[in-house]
C-alpha cells in the first residue's frame, strides 16, 4: 500500500499508478510528460494522489468511467490530465 517516487519521470509515475489503481491515463498536454515527481503515499486513494499532483505540478484531472466489455459489464476509470494554464 506504499508508493514512493523520487524525481521520477511522470510517464513512469503514471504507469505505476495505472497498475496500482487499475486505471488508464490520458495526457492531454505533452509537456506534462517532461515533468518529474517526488512523493510518498501510504494507503492513499487515487484522488488524494492526484490532488497532490495538482498542487505540486499544476496538473488538473478529471476521472471518467469507461465501459470495457458490455457483455461482462466491466468498467474501468480513465484519468484525463491537462496542464493548468
Amino acid at each position: 500500500g506504499r508508493l514512493v517516487f523520487k524525481e521520477t519521470p511522470l510517464p513512469e509515475v503514471l504507469g505505476c499508478l495505472a497498475n496500482f489503481y487499475n486505471v488508464d491515463f490520458k495526457v492531454m498536454d505533452p509537456v506534462i510528460n517532461s515533468y518529474r515527481f517526488t512523493g510518498t503515499f501510504n494507503n492513499r486513494q487515487l484522488p488524494q494522489v492526484l490532488d497532490y499532483l495538482r498542487i505540486s505540478s499544476r496538473i488538473d484531472y478529471s476521472i471518467k468511467r469507461m465501459e470495457i466489455d458490455d457483455s461482462l459489464s466491466e468498467q474501468r476509470e480513465q484519468v484525463v490530465l491537462h496542464k493548468i494554464k
